[in-house]
């Protein structure tokens, strides 16, 4: 049913006006002028005109039956019927995806809380019953291949207690000051651990409120008097509940973040949008940045190579086809990446550019859509897979990977 909510809400808006506008429609019909020898020019129910009750008949008595707006009324009433049941059929395609939403829900909260409470040597297991599941696919987690079982195998053996520092929206802020400087964080607004501790007042009228431990966990205030707080509340109040390495495909080195709500400052360029650069950083170093456009209509995206030259690739969204201006501090956008990827297989550093060249940080993210990214051309899963350096000698021990096990346990250490 999922595959279909897209056409369903392209196509519910007409009919969803004409069912509020039809009743409208019927008695301005129903009480137009009409023009009789007796009656000239005067407004009257065509009911009230006809002695009757029939819509059909009044319009007969009345004379207009050789007139273009009769004729058009004639077949406006032909049509009732066809429209009456398009209109019951599309209440049923609603009350279809709200029970399909309800059991997508309650399928998640059931999945999330059989990965919470495995044990740690089952998670190899179930992270290929969950590959297999969103994908089709079979996964070999000892021998990946592709950039997508690649992720598999990272984020089962190379979860490591750094990881779950810098995936941790607050903490990140200290690793990236040291390597790269203060200048290239985003403001600071205050750091919470409850919802109800945030004091709204002290904020400025536009912000962003995010929760630490996740991805995607945000709320972007661009007018603080028409926030909803009691509807950011549930949400936040939901997402501190949970821990977001059992939501999307064992992410296992979130699992040791200690919940907190971020506040940070509004960022955007002058066009509304804001230009985000993602660079795809392979043993270290930069190889691909992904421009992003189109971001409140529908999201495009596309990848350049270092020296800016489009490629053919993407995954999950539609190819960006306009042609995206280099930026002029290109060289200083690399340099940053590579200094915060230096030390991983694998990261994807996101940095933000202003209008003024200014480049704020924005995350890193060490396995992009859970690895289940959907490569188009599909060739290019292999392409980029092959430039993971997996497995990683510092994971290695005996000739043997790390267990998650091992890394959970430091990481709740050092934690």
């Amino acid at each position: 049913m999922a595959r279909f909510r897209p056409i369903l809400r392209k196509i519910q808006t007409p009919f969803v006006t004409l069912k509020l506008w039809l009743p409208r429609l019927v008695t301005y019909f129903s009480t137009l002028y009409v023009e009789t020898p007796s009656m000239r020019r005067r407004p009257w129910p065509i009911r009230a005109a006809a002695g009757q009750t029939d819509g059909r008949a009044a319009i007969q008595d009345a004379g207009w039956g050789s007139t273009r707006m009769a004729r058009r009324f004639k077949e406006f009433l032909k049509r009732l019927p066809v429209l009456k049941q398009a209109m019951l059929q599309l209440d049923t395609w609603r009350r279809v995806e709200m029970e399909t939403d309800r059991l997508d829900r309650q399928a998640s909260e059931a999945l999330y809380l059989h990965y919470k409470h495995l044990k740690p040597e089952e998670y190899p297991q179930a992270l290929v019953d969950w590959y297999r599941l969103r994908t089709g696919e079979t996964l070999d987690i000892e021998h990946p291949r592709t950039f997508n079982e690649k992720m598999q195998w990272l984020k089962l053996h190379d979860s490591t207690p750094l990881k779950t520092r810098l995936a941790d929206k607050y903490r990140v802020r200290e690793y990236v000051r040291k390597k790269v400087g203060e200048d290239h964080l985003i403001p600071l607004l205050g750091v919470w651990n409850r919802f109800d501790d945030i004091d709204f007042d002290a904020l400025p009228q536009r912000f962003c409120l995010k929760a630490n431990h996740g991805s995607g966990w945000n709320v972007i205030v661009r007018d603080k008097k028409m926030l909803d707080r009691a509807a950011v509340k549930r949400k936040f109040d939901e997402w501190l509940g949970m821990s977001y390495a059992f939501c999307k495909g064992l992410e296992l080195y979130y699992k040791a973040i200690p919940p907190k709500i971020v506040a940070e400052a509004y960022i955007e360029n002058a066009s509304g949008q804001l230009y985000d650069y993602k660079v795809w950083c392979f043993g270290g170093k930069p190889e691909y940045i992904t421009f992003l456009a189109d971001r409140r209509t529908k999201l495009k995206m596309v990848f350049h190579d270092l020296a800016w030259v489009p490629q053919p690739f993407v995954y999950n969204y539609p190819r960006y086809e306009e042609p995206v201006p280099r930026p002029s501090n290109l060289d200083e956008l690399l340099s940053l990446a590579q200094k915060l990827a230096g030390g991983f297989p694998f990261v994807r550093v996101d940095l933000y550019r202003l209008d003024d060249g200014s480049l704020k940080f924005g995350e890193m993210t060490f396995t992009p859509h859970s690895g289940i990214c959907k490569w188009t051309p599909p060739q290019w899963n292999r392409k980029l897979g092959e430039m993971i350096p997996v497995p990683l000698e510092d994971s290695l021990v005996d000739g043997k990977a790390l267990s998650a096990s091992h890394w959970l346990a430091t990481s709740e250490l050092v934690s």
